[in-house]
This record gives structure tokens, sequence and C-alpha cells, in this order.
């Protein structure tokens, strides 16, 4: 019986399968999917809760992992619902726009590329795509009745949501004439807070440790007027119940939501990009984008780029593998973002000999790296730096991780903190 079972799963090719994502998910210190879902399920609750356990790239990994070796997990699945029940009628577009994961390449090349190359194809060989900085807020979403805001929530990572009604009241358009004509309009976005005012009004004030942290402390039910009026709403979705829609394409899209006084994040298109030259576009993207960076025309913290079909009926017919998209990707590469940034907890320092003085070492929480590398220590280079960032036992310590450059001591930004 066993071996007959063998034999099936040898022809569908399961086995070999089975057997690399048991290797790969020890390589990971995982012993079993179970563990790994375990383990997915409470850096999830921390996140909700204001207290992240790991960066936005050991998650990305994670969620990455998990869905190479179990698709079908339910925690792939996000769920908007609130704590006060189910979804009601102003919900209706959730069942027909279902949030999706989005594909992030590993490497700018034509076999990462190949799924988006196969949507330029089908679509006669050449496409317009429609390019935007890819924030790293919190998912929102705002629903609006006859034009009339009537309610929103957060995303919630595999449990229900928050009800941030009261918030959104208070930072984006209460009523929109133009949607007056439409039953139901679903606005998503990210809530964010500047760099800016995380640096200058929050860090030493309420004693929060990232941008992100800051966001998740200020969407809570209790938050206070002050801290809801810190929170900006970028919004890059518009979702009508009605065929008849004011755009047709990801850049109208974009321009309808800014018309209306929304903020919305940085964006461009190209035309005219094809399989043979859609390496050299994105590419083109990213050093386009990397401006914004270099002038600090960007205010909120970010981690990359999302780019995609520019036109809705291209886009949406080009159909799904998985829980994403074939017609979009996530791109994070380049000067600001192709080296991950991880973090862990400080569980004690020690001295070192250097060329003229001794070098103080934080050994840390390992971690397991995107490359499967586990990291024990950090480098804190002087006492200067320790003085600065006030890294001692038990703080949180960032850092990024390159095969060529090692480890490298930085801040939640990922700006080195070596000077």
């Amino acid at each position: 019986m066993v071996t007959g079972i063998i034999v099936t799963l040898l022809k569908e090719g399961k086995l070999l399968r089975m057997e690399n994502s048991l290797q790969k998910l020890k390589k990971f210190g995982f012993n079993s999917v179970e563990n790994l879902e375990e383990y997915f399920k409470f850096v999830n609750d921390c996140a909700d809760r204001g207290n992240p356990v790991i960066s936005d790239a050991e998650w990305d990994s994670l969620r990455n992992l998990l869905e190479e070796v179990n698709p079908d997990s339910e925690l792939l699945n996000m769920n908007w619902s609130t704590d006060e029940g189910e979804l009601t009628s102003n919900d209706k577009l959730l069942d027909e726009y279902g949030m999706c994961s989005i594909t992030t390449l590993k490497e700018i090349s034509m076999r990462e590329l190949e799924t988006f190359a196969k949507v330029i194809d089908s679509a006669g060989g050449v496409v317009t795509v429609h390019g935007a900085i890819k924030e790293n807020g919190h998912a929102i979403r705002a629903v609006y009745k006859n034009g009339r805001l009537q309610s929103g929530s957060t995303r919630g990572r595999y449990k229900k949501g928050r009800d941030i009604t009261r918030h959104l009241q208070m930072r984006i358009p209460n009523y929109i004439e133009a949607f007056e004509k439409y039953n139901l309009v679903e606005i998503r976005g990210e809530a964010l807070v500047t760099v800016r005012d995380f640096e200058n009004k929050i860090k030493d004030v309420y004693g929060l440790k990232t941008p992100l942290s800051s966001v998740t402390s200020f969407l809570r039910e209790s938050a206070t007027d002050t801290e809801i009026e810190m929170l900006d709403f970028v919004m890059y979705k518009v979702l009508i119940d009605d065929d008849n829609k004011p755009f047709k394409t990801l850049y109208d899209e974009y321009e309808l939501l800014k018309n209306l006084g929304f903020k919305i994040p940085q964006h461009e298109r190209l035309d005219g990009v094809t399989r043979d030259n859609l390496v050299h576009a994105v590419s083109s993207f990213l050093k386009y984008f990397e401006g914004f960076m270099d002038r600090g025309e960007i205010p909120y913290a970010c981690d990359g780029l999302v780019l995609a079909v520019d036109d809705d009926e291209t886009f949406y017919n080009s159909g799904k593998h998985g829980n994403a998209w074939n017609a979009n990707f996530a791109v994070k590469e380049g000067r600001y973002w192709k080296n991950n940034i991880y973090s862990s907890t400080i569980e004690n320092i020690v001295w070192q000999p250097g060329k003229k003085y001794l070098v103080p070492k934080a050994i840390i929480t390992p971690v397991i790296c995107s490359n499967g590398a586990q990291v024990e220590n950090v480098p804190l280079y002087n006492v200067g730096v320790m003085e600065r960032y006030g890294y001692t036992v038990g703080e949180t310590v960032y850092f990024r991780f390159g095969g060529e450059t090692g480890v490298t001591l930085c801040d939640y930004l990922g700006q080195s903190c070596k000077k």
C-alpha cells in the first residue's frame, strides 16, 4: 500500500517536492509545516499589537516559505472583517475583489519575469507598465455609500481587523460628490506616519521604535485626536460597484484619487514594454524612483516598487497563480531596497581587540536570513555609536546582510550607523 502511494507521488512529482519542502523547512530552523505556521501566527499577533518581533524582510521570507511549502495554508488569506462581527452589506466588494498577495522578484532577470512576460505575449506583445512606490504601512480600506464615507477597517493579518471609521473621518474626505451616483465605492491604501514626524514628534514622546509600530499604536480604538492627526492615509485602489467606472488604467485611477483630495504614492508609467525590453524597463523604473529617494522626496518608509500592467482589462484577464496576480510584481532591488533589513534583540555585548581599541559586538537572538544564512552577532563599531542609538542588552538592533558585505549595522530605515 505504501509503495503504491510512493509510486503515485513519484508520477505526479509530489514526492520530490515534499522532500525539498522538508529540507527547506529544516534549513530555516523549522521541524514541520505546523511549526512554521505556529511561528507565523505568533509574529503576526505581535505585529497586530504594535510590537513587531521581526523585520518586514524577515516577514516576507517567512510568508514566501509558507507559500512554497503549503500554498493552501489558511494563513495566506487576508481577513478584512472587524471585531464588531461579520462583513456587512457594505462589504460586497470584498467578495468580488479579495485581497491578494504579490510576487516579489528574487532578481531582475527574465527567469523571474517570465510570468509577467507571458501576460505581455497574451496582450499582443506590447503593454504600458505602471510603477509606484511600495510604502510600508498598514493596509486599510474606506467604504463610501452614495458618496458618503460609511466605514473603514484595517486588514488583519490572519485575524479580524480593526474598525477605524473614526480615524478616517478625521483624515480623508467624508463626502465625494463624484461617487454619489454609485451605491458602493471602496478605496484601499496604507496608513502611515512620515519619517519626519516619527523622528521629531513620536519616537521620544511616545517611546515607539519604528514608523510602522507608531501606525499600529495610532490605529487603536482609544487613540487621541492628536495621535490620529499624525496618521496619513495614502490610497492606491478604487473599487466601484458599477461597470461604468471613470477610469480604465491604473495611472488614471491614481490620478482620480489625487484629484479627489487623497494622498497617493509617487507613480509613473512606461509605454512600449515588450518581452525583449522588459528587464531594461524594470531597471529604468528602479533608477527613476531612486531619484525620488536621492532627493528626499518620499516622506514615508518604503520597501520597494510595485509594477503592473496599466490597462485594467488586461490586468484582470491575466489571471492568478496561487493568490497572486500574474500582471503585477514587487521589486526590492537597487541602492535602497536590495539588501534586506533584519532585526533582533541584543542578548549580550562583548568587546574584542581592534586595530587600536577594543571594539563592541552585539550577541543577538539568532536570525535566519533570506538566503538561509544565520546571523548571531552584529558589530556595534564604537562607544559613540552605542550611545547615539541606545544599544544596550534587551534593545532592538537592525542590520543588513549581504553576501559580499556581510553584516552591516543600520537603523530601521536601512541607513548605515557606521560614522
